[in-house]
């Protein structure tokens, strides 16, 4: 079978990560970087040998004609990059967050769903083996009836007006860039789309959120999600609580462990090593598009788009 051709939009250090994950796995490669700047691109194709690269990214679609396109620009450029691959016929997967609102998001899917291209949210940890346990305990009724998540989450990124995390014109600010986990990985445990949201957030002088307090409920249990940029000493951890006992989560969107408790004094401990969890994704990437496939079960539109309605009080 012929190799598998991704390209990549954007030169940062998240895209040094998925080169890596693409080079781990047989029958795939990176064939080219496009970047604004001629410099970043060409440094970038250096370092991780990459044959060609451009400063156009249109340019690039039309001489490489890949299976499928990385980016892994601000979230700013999203929906433009994602819109331009579409019209070029070519399957996309986009980094978190994938859409800086609901309207970005209604959109590009519609115009996917017309065109039959491919697209997924790059929300890697759904793919983690520590959270996929945590989920298949959940599933096997472990915990008995499940009765409350609780979502902790946050850091403290290096302060600069200009930057990608404190910058409101790239988009960001701590919904965008910890919520989308927070939420994303709460709906997988939980099974479904929660019924009711509640959300709070507070600005900092940029006019980013660097805090978000969101309660949801679902059918018959709750969750309470809290993200911070600017708090220290924040532990990142999830707790799942039901009748028969919890789970205990710590860095569930980039973690290896979790530990099951139950109410009889039982106690199992998950613990696998990842070298890289962007794999995971890269192969949902490639086993979907080449079975024809719109959209990923594990990060399906309707995820993107639930979540993307959480950003849009942030815009």
């Amino acid at each position: 079978m012929r190799p598998f051709h991704f390209v990549i939009f954007g030169a940062g250090n998240i895209a040094h990560k998925f080169a890596d994950a693409v080079a781990r796995i047989e029958g795939a490669v990176v064939t080219a970087v496009a970047s604004k700047s001629i410099d970043r691109a060409a440094a970038f194709a250096q370092a991780e040998h990459l044959p060609s690269y451009y400063d156009s990214y249109a340019r690039m679609l039309d001489m490489e004609k890949p299976d499928a396109v990385y980016i892994a620009t601000t979230v700013n450029f999203h929906y433009e990059q994602v819109v331009l691959c579409i019209q070029k016929g070519i399957p996309v997967l986009c980094e978190k967050a994938m859409f800086a609102n609901s309207r970005e998001a209604e959109k590009a899917f519609k115009l996917a769903k017309e065109a039959g291209v491919f697209l997924m949210e790059g929300m890697w940890s759904r793919f983690l083996p520590h959270m996929q346990q945590a989920r298949a305990w959940i599933a096997e009724g472990r915990l008995g009836k499940l009765l409350a998540i609780d979502a902790n989450l946050g850091y403290c990124p290096p302060y600069a007006p200009d930057n990608r995390f404190f910058n409101r014109a790239l988009g960001c600010g701590t919904g965008r860039d910890v919520l989308v986990y927070a939420y994303e990985l709460t709906q997988m445990l939980a099974g479904e789309n929660p019924q009711c949201v509640q959300s709070m957030h507070l600005d900092c002088e940029t006019g980013v959120d660097v805090i978000n307090y969101v309660n949801l409920k679902f059918s018959s249990f709750l969750a309470s999600l809290r993200c911070y940029f600017t708090a220290y000493g924040q532990q990142d951890l999830f707790k799942v609580y039901g009748t028969a006992g919890r789970i205990e989560i710590p860095l569930p969107h980039m973690g290896r462990s979790c530990t099951l408790y139950r109410c009889d004094g039982a106690m199992q401990v998950f613990d696998q090593p990842v070298d890289n969890g962007f794999v995971f994704e890269v192969k949902e990437v490639i086993d979907c598009v080449r079975a024809g496939k719109l959209e990923s079960a594990v990060v399906p539109w309707n995820l993107t788009l639930a979540c993307s309605k959480l950003f849009d009080d942030l815009s």
